[in-house]
């Protein structure tokens, strides 16, 4: 990562967003290559869950469940191959969307 080349083009998810007058703010802790449903990094700590502190965020866009949750953000953007973003959302007390 640290020889790669910074992106050319925005994603086009997030210029959709963008041109609907969304404004990102911050990024958001994720598990490690989306590998697992428990939404732990070894590289950095993991996201405190706010419905539940004792317990894991879960799900590869963990930290995107644990901003919305404790209110940092009123929407936020994950990738959801096998509930990465249903499990977090569930394990935060919240509702997660994957749209088709």
């Amino acid at each position: 990562y640290q020889e790669a080349s910074p992106a050319s083009a925005t994603a086009p998810a997030v210029q959709a967003l963008l041109d609907s007058g969304a404004r990102f703010v911050g990024k958001t802790q994720t598990d490690e290559l989306a590998f697992s449903l428990m939404g732990l990094n070894a590289h950095f700590p993991s996201p405190v869950n706010p419905a539940a502190p004792d317990r894991v965020t879960g799900g590869s866009s963990s930290g995107s469940a644990a901003a919305i949750a404790g209110g940092l953000a009123d929407i936020a953007a994950g990738s959801d191959t096998g509930g990465s973003i249903r499990a977090p959302a569930s394990f935060c007390g919240l509702i997660g969307l994957r749209t088709t």
